[in-house]
């Protein structure tokens, strides 16, 4: 077999980067572009070496801390660069090179046959401006342009709202009249007029604190900070990808997405205020204000008209904004009768808002290009914590319960703190239900009927509020307490889900439901046809598959271990 053989098409055989077609490393040494030009000494034929994927990245921080009249303050940078390390499409509306306005109007363009070199441009079309034509041809006549933020112009520079609106058959002017030059898998395919090295990008993030007392018992703090994380999905398009551009893309309704490279980095951009006050010499109170807005989330999208083919990939187009209100209490024993205890409770209000929750939420409607504000898939309004600790110290400070032994010849008698280092802890959670989108016409698992027709609006149902208790019981001690290295060991009892709460985490659109589709059950369902149709089993085995594990949280769980530490 030869490479491109086992790589073509919509039966491709082989995948790889990194290595050749028969498995052996490539190293370093291959380029992007040696996949669509280098060939075999012997046969002449395309060998088809894929480069490793070999990002670059570089991160540098400063900080210094101190205080100015009794505020303590903290300035930090962060530096963050990001280097894709490959090359990446000049135009995602196309894979193969093509005239701009002003190459176009050149009178050596091959477009010269008594069109481009007549042509009048409208005032407003520039000279970088993308020129579309009718046919791939020297009699090719102008019908529309587009200019860098994707906006689209008639021939006589008039802005349309969709390209669809230029004509049925419209093309970039190309660099070439044949397959074998705009085609990747063309033999004569040419990727430094489609494809150019990846602009490296830093950010800098500064980050700035403030702490601050308003009396003794009081105290007041702010800071702010930027973060960035480099693209985490999506990023990873080899020559491959582009050398089986159309097959791909025409999977995309079945999640074959064309990956991009060109992703810049997700900033996340923090703002907090907050307060403490002392109630008394055992507990305090705290206040919290926090909104986080994060850019350039990655989210799917449509890029129609391209060239060869319209296609779905990714882009940074999403965004989010948290805000949120906090109050804790804080409660630590240390004197009389809450001596033992700890106490930590504490209430969140958040609101998470944004135009997508995942790299793919927006799948439905990524030919639309349409942007909607609504609750994400994690905005978690209300939530309760309470966690209660009661321990016992050792030696001096223990102040539990004893064995006394039988007395000395002094008269007295020996004690044992049987619950020294032994300490019993209890954690309430309970929260409000996250949103999700309900359907009105279920889809059925494993079928090919999608859920149909939003009810209300994109998360605008919730599931039901959640509750749980976990306990733990554990006890400190140390194994050769007088040698040069004692053992401490840590023995506990733990139990997850104490009162067996069967809290519902996921529900089917259509029902609300965690157990029920509704796809034999909902009037006007397909699933009624099919069962009508069926034998009794195609209903037992369908009421198993709605049993999903991962809609209903785990029952009580215990754990029996020992922590060892030396």
């Amino acid at each position: 077999f030869e490479p491109t053989t086992l790589i073509l098409g919509r039966q491709q055989i082989l995948n790889y980067y990194g290595y050749d077609y028969l498995g052996n490393p490539t190293g370093t040494n291959i380029s992007f572009n040696d996949f669509f030009t280098a060939t075999d000494a012997t046969t002449g034929r395309k060998t088809r070496p894929v480069a490793p994927n070999k990002p670059i990245y570089v991160a540098g921080y400063l900080q210094d801390q101190f205080t100015y009249k009794d505020i303590i303050c903290r300035f930090g940078v962060r530096f963050d660069s990001y280097d894709a390390n490959t090359k990446v499409l000049n135009d995602p509306y196309s894979i193969a090179g093509y005239y701009t306005v002003s190459e176009f109007e050149n009178i050596e363009s091959p477009y010269t046959a008594g069109k481009a070199s007549e042509y009048i441009r409208p005032s407003n079309i520039g000279d970088d401006f993308v020129v579309y034509v009718n046919e791939n041809s020297p009699d090719a006549s102008i019908v529309g342009f587009r200019d860098s933020k994707e906006q689209w112009y008639t021939a006589d520079g008039l802005p349309v709202n969709n390209p669809n609106e230029l004509g049925g058959v419209i093309l970039p002017a190309l660099r070439g009249f044949s397959s074998s030059e705009n085609d990747p898998q063309g033999d004569n395919y040419d990727p430094d007029l489609a494809f150019s090295d990846y602009t490296p990008t830093v950010i800098v993030m500064p980050r700035i604190a403030f702490s601050f007392p308003i009396s003794d018992k009081a105290n007041f703090y702010a800071n702010y900070d930027i973060l960035a994380q480099r693209p985490p999905d999506a990023t990873l398009a080899t020559p491959m990808t582009y050398f089986n551009f159309r097959e791909i893309a025409t999977r995309a309704g079945s999640g074959g997405y064309i990956n991009n490279p060109n992703l810049r980095s997700q900033r996340t951009i923090n703002y907090e205020v907050g307060f403490q006050q002392e109630l008394n010499k055992f507990s305090a109170i705290k206040l919290s204000l926090m909104y986080r807005e994060e850019r350039d989330l990655i989210q799917l999208r449509e890029y129609i008209l391209a060239y060869p083919i319209s296609y779905t990939s990714y882009g940074n187009d999403d965004f989010s904004t948290t805000k949120s209100f906090k109050l804790e209490y804080d409660l630590r024993g240390n004197s009389g009768k809450v001596k033992n205890v700890r106490v930590l409770a504490n209430y969140t209000l958040q609101f998470a808002d944004g135009t997508g929750s995942s790299p793919t939420s927006s799948a439905g409607v990524a030919a639309q290009e349409l942007k909607y504000i609504f609750p994400l898939n994690f905005d978690q309004r209300h939530t309760f914590f309470l966690n209660i600790d009661y321990r016992y110290k050792s030696g001096k400070d223990y102040n539990g319960p004893k064995i006394y032994g039988k007395k000395d010849s002094s008269g007295t008698a020996k004690s044992i703190d049987i619950l020294s280092n032994t300490g019993l802890n209890l954690s309430f959670n309970a929260n409000s239900g996250r949103p999700y989108t309900r359907k009105e016409i279920p889809g059925g698992i494993g079928t090919s009927f999608p859920n149909r027709n939003t009810e209300g609006g994109i998360n605008g149902a919730r599931v039901p509020w959640n509750f749980r208790v976990d306990l733990k019981i554990d006890k400190s001690f140390t194994i050769g307490e007088k040698s040069k290295n004692p053992v401490n060991v840590n023995v506990y009892f733990r139990v997850q889900n104490l009162l067996n709460t069967r809290n519902v985490l996921g529900v089917y659109a259509v029902t609300g439901s965690p157990i029920d589709d509704g796809f034999l059950t909902t009037e006007g369902s397909p699933g009624i046809a099919l069962l009508e149709s069926s034998a009794l089993a195609y209903e037992m085995l369908y009421g198993l598959r709605m049993n999903d594990p991962f809609n209903i949280s785990k029952p009580r769980r215990m754990f029996l271990g020992a922590r060892f530490t030396f």
